[in-house]
């Protein structure tokens, strides 16, 4: 059996199909095609309404009800004209109201600022009062250090990286210095650290610290004068950081270390107004000479793929080491 649904819907279509030899009936999607059809159709049947089965008054309340439609369509259109013009003037007045309540709030929350009571002056100009600024975070902490050792002055110049915090800006850093044992020459050429290493007893050679087990390869530790037993006229190193500069980039050239130093330690700490971020770990920077006199440098960096990068001159040459990091103070 046959839904009701269904048969109600092909009736319909039926009817509004033409039927064989018979002209089309009138369109039923668009109100302006419509309206068309029937300016069209409605002088025809007030003419002819004898002759197609209508009375006088039929074909003539079908022509008024044409007319009516077409009136009101117009009075439709030009209410949807006015209706656009009147939309861009509202968002041309809303820009400018946005533009005046925006300044009004910025001078109103100026007085509120500098008021004895400002919640006194935003509660009677009935908006909320500005939300406390949040602080921006810490720098980040600098990593992968490295030391570039100059050709022809002996100076090092010191790198590294860091990725600070989006939004934030006028990061400085802080460059520290921590300086190793000074040694003097012996009558063989060799530095007095050198010297009462290769003499240490076994087990507290280079590398190794007195009471820390054999020592392990590629270990550049600095012996203590108490494991090698350091000549006279050595002296140790200092036992705390120093500030050497604060730089706004991240690079720094020391120009001033001693003569003679045995090694040198960095570390880099980032700052921003009065907020101060982690502590890079520890850079080491080992110096020595050979038998013919030229300077040797070897540095324990910040992570596996730290370098020393040295810029080599006639009278200087650079070993690289690579070693685990230390560290942090």
């Amino acid at each position: 059996m046959r839904s009701p649904n269904r048969f109600i819907r092909n009736a319909s279509r039926a009817i509004r199909q033409p039927t064989k030899g018979c002209m089309s009936t009138f369109p039923t999607g668009r109100r302006s095609d419509f309206l068309r059809w029937a300016q069209a159709h409605a002088p025809v049947w007030e003419a002819n309404a004898g002759d197609i089965g209508l009375t006088v008054g039929q074909a003539e309340a079908f022509g008024i009800a044409v007319i009516k439609l077409a009136n009101e369509a117009l009075a439709l259109e030009e209410a949807r004209q006015a209706y656009l013009a009147a939309a861009v003037k509202t968002q041309a007045s809303y820009r400018v109201a946005t533009r005046e309540a925006s300044e009004a709030v910025r001078l109103i929350r100026a007085y509120g600022g500098a008021a004895k009571n400002p919640l006194t002056v935003y509660n009677a100009a009935q908006i909320a009062p500005p939300a406390a600024k949040s602080k921006a975070p810490p720098p980040s902490q600098p990593e992968r250090l490295a030391a570039a050792l100059g050709a022809n002055d002996g100076s090092l110049t010191l790198t590294w990286k860091c990725s600070n915090p989006a939004g934030t800006s006028g990061t400085s850093y802080i460059v520290r210095r921590r300086l190793g044992p000074m040694a003097v020459a012996t009558e063989s050429g060799e530095s007095s650290v050198a010297a009462a290493v290769r003499n240490a007893p076994s087990g507290t050679g280079a590398g190794h610290h007195a009471g820390s087990g054999p020592a392990r390869p590629g270990d550049m530790r600095m012996p203590t004068r108490k494991a090698v037993g350091m000549a006279p006229g050595a002296t140790s190193g200092e036992s705390a950081f120093t500030i050497l500069g604060i730089v706004g980039k991240k690079t720094f050239v020391d120009d001033d270390l001693p003569a003679g130093v045995e090694s040198v330690e960095y570390t880099i700490q980032g700052q921003r107004a009065d907020r101060r971020g982690a502590v890079s770990p520890i850079l080491t920077v080992n110096f020595g000479t050979k038998a013919a006199g030229a300077m040797r440098a070897k540095m324990a960096g910040t992570g596996s793929a730290a370098t020393l990068h040295a810029a080599v001159g006639p009278s200087m040459k650079a070993n690289a080491l690579v070693s685990r990091s230390r560290a942090g103070v």
